[in-house]
């Protein structure tokens, strides 16, 4: 419940009072308050460090928001040789004003488009061609959040509670929310690292393919242009505009061949086609060629992928940081006994709850000096602290987590270890290329640039230029493959392996440290944002209002749009979505049982990550116990009574 209403309560003011009693360095719920910055245990080269990361982190976010972030590009390697050996090659030749042999040479690259930060925004939010305006503008709000105001917004909080004096569970508090919801600054770079692996054409040009397919091709190929033009325009389109022959003379026998060619064309099909495939077959060719369509990675999205990765960093040193100052606080606050000192093992919250039960059970010693040895009465709430190795149900009340919730547990958790392995290595996700221009390629060189990814392969493509986007490749493989599969490793490793409690508290810290770096739900929002910025990227490549051949091709049902790419999902991808739902879950619960059983922080097992102290209770109770102690303390008869209150003032 909310923590005003609690110290109103009765139960709550008993449970003060008696922990109070028995603990002298016990300082109310929340802990102390101080700054982080300012405590004993941060070196004082961490508070220069912190600052000029943060501000470094600040410069390098502007950096890449300013600069331009990635470009689109094609490139054409080409050298080929044809030379004309038969009658009807050599008279296709000479009619073409072609040399015989004939050499062709190409090589070159063009930027199609770069794109900024702020371009991308602009792009979506006119929405031009997109039809609905909702979705890309929808887009362009999430883009202006995730990678413009919470990159600068994230550690501008964590700056603030890192000076600031506030309560420990407040600050702890902050620093797991911003943790958790750091990662979303990745959102744009992963969809640059979607749309780098999902650009990458190729075409690889064979030149006897090319005749191969022409020769099959020329029956549809005569059939289209006959339904495009009549044989008047047909005669106009090719001898005149196509061999600038010149029709107006009766003696221009030239043009007359022409004529008489397209002539036959039309009246008798088969025999052009003949005459086609003859001098196609008669054409020698030596050499060949590739053309690429890529997206590259530039400068911005370097650096802005390097800054969220510092931005992480800084938090989790952090978070190192605050864990060893609330450590020594409650060292200082609790005195740290030996074991057995007390009697019974185990933290202070454990030690306190065994004083108070023998206390309710009607035991006579004094509270001060309990008899050695003793141990937690019959019904105990709180088990004692199991030495040597064990699971994490041994260290943890059965009044929180029964024996069948922690098998359940244990059992979904190596679920969702497959699920995760599934999801990232099984094909969830497809590039399609309609178009009229993939669809001629198809049809002439066999080629079908449709293609299935899985999270693995497309980080693989992603680093396939090398260089800088290396970075990339490691940014997006680290948090979409190789987090989520170590932190589902480390789960099933922490629930189901018997360990000591040292050991227990390093897998907990592992699994809570990992979640900063599993980012499947900022993926799928990457994928919302390439799916509303790719067809009007690619579709402006070669637009048939622009470009003639796209409106021909498109005139004879080839395809309404001249060349478009789409990157669409597949049923597997619920493996991703589930994979990660579960996921979550488990690791959640992993992290505050561990918190439950090891007490880190000496708070009396409070089941930290302390996530939301008025939120209502998700799926299981784990103050449960606490609760329980208050209602036994209140039917017991402990009441606040004068002494009392002059006890915890001074605290």
């Amino acid at each position: 419940g909310d923590q005003g209403e609690r110290r109103n309560d009765g139960r709550w003011r008993a449970t003060a009072v008696a922990r109070a009693t028995f603990d002298p360095f016990f300082i109310g719920d929340d802990g102390p308050c101080y700054s982080l910055a300012a405590a004993e245990t941060t070196p004082r080269i961490s508070v220069l460090v912190v600052g000029g990361l943060m501000l470094l982190a600040h410069l390098m976010f502007m950096y890449g928001q300013l600069m331009p972030m990635w470009r689109l590009y094609y490139a054409v390697d080409l050298n080929v040789t044809l030379h004309a050996t038969g009658t009807a090659a050599k008279t296709l030749f000479k009619e073409a004003n072609l040399t015989n042999p004939l050499h062709i040479e190409m090589h070159e690259q063009h930027d199609v488009r770069t794109f900024t930060y702020s371009f991308a925004i602009k792009e979506l939010w006119r929405a031009s061609g997109l039809g609905s305006k909702f979705g890309p503008r929808l887009a362009a709000i999430v883009l202006v959040l995730f990678s413009g105001v919470w990159p600068h917004a994230k550690l501008l909080s964590l700056h603030f509670y890192w000076r600031a004096k506030v309560t420990e569970i407040t600050r702890t508090t902050a620093f797991y929310w911003l943790s958790t919801f750091g990662k979303w600054s990745l959102a744009d770079v992963f969809v640059v690292c979607v749309m780098i692996g999902v650009l990458n054409l190729d075409l690889h040009l064979d030149p006897r393919h090319v005749r191969e397919g022409l020769v099959s091709e020329i029956p549809d190929a005569v059939n289209v242009f006959k339904s495009l033009y009549t044989a008047a325009e047909a005669e106009q389109l090719v001898c005149q505009k196509a061999l600038n022959l010149t029709c107006g003379h009766l003696l221009d026998l030239k043009c007359k061949l022409c004529e008489q060619a397209i002539g036959t064309v039309y009246n008798h099909p088969g025999g052009i086609e003949a005459l086609a495939t003859s001098a196609l077959e008669d054409i020698g060719t030596v050499g060949g060629g590739h053309m690429k369509l890529r997206i590259a990675g530039m400068h911005g999205i370097y650096v802005f992928s390097f800054a969220v990765v510092v931005s992480l960093l800084l938090s989790f040193f952090i978070d190192v940081l605050d864990h060893r100052a609330r450590a020594k606080s409650a060292r200082e606050r609790r005195g740290q006994p030996p074991h057995g000192a007390l009697g019974v093992t185990g933290s202070p919250g454990m030690q306190y709850y065994s004083l108070i039960s023998n206390e309710i059970d009607g035991d006579e010693s004094d509270h001060g000096e309990p008899t050695n040895g003793r141990r937690p009465a019959t019904g105990s709430i709180i088990l004692r602290d199991s030495p040597g190795s064990v699971t994490l149900i041994r260290r943890v009340s059965r009044k929180v987590w029964s024996l069948k919730q922690y098998v359940a547990l244990v059992c979904a958790a190596w679920v969702a270890f497959l699920i995760v392995l599934l999801g990232i290595f099984a094909p969830s996700m497809e590039r399609v290329v309609p178009g009229s221009l993939p669809n001629i390629a198809n049809r002439i060189l066999g080629i079908e640039w449709g293609q299935e990814y899985s999270l693995w392969s497309l980080t693989v493509v992603t680093g396939a230029s090398g260089g800088p986007d290396f970075l990339l490749m490691a940014t997006f493989g680290f948090f979409t493959v190789f987090g989520p599969i170590l932190r589902a490793l480390v789960c099933v490793i922490d629930l189901s392996v018997p360990m000591s409690k040292s050991m227990h508290r390093r897998t907990m810290t592992v699994v809570n440290f990992l979640g900063a770096f599993c980012a499947w739900e900022v993926f799928f929002v990457a994928l919302f944002l390439v799916d509303m910025e790719m067809p009007p990227i690619t579709n402006t490549i070669l637009d048939s209002n622009d470009t003639p051949l796209c409106g021909i091709f498109a005139s004879a049902g080839l395809g309404d749009s001249c060349f478009q790419v789409e990157f669409n999902v597949l049923d597997s991808f619920a493996l991703v979505l589930l994979g990660g739902t579960l996921l979550m879950l488990v690791a959640s619960m992993a992290v505050k049982l561990g918190f439950k059983g090891l007490d880190p922080y000496l708070d009396g097992d409070r089941g930290g990550p302390y996530c939301c102290s008025w939120c209502p209770y998700v799926l299981f109770d784990f103050d449960r116990d606490l609760r329980q102690i208050e209602a036994q303390l209140e039917s017991a008869g402990f009441g606040v009574s004068a002494e009392d209150t002059a006890l915890l003032e001074p605290l």
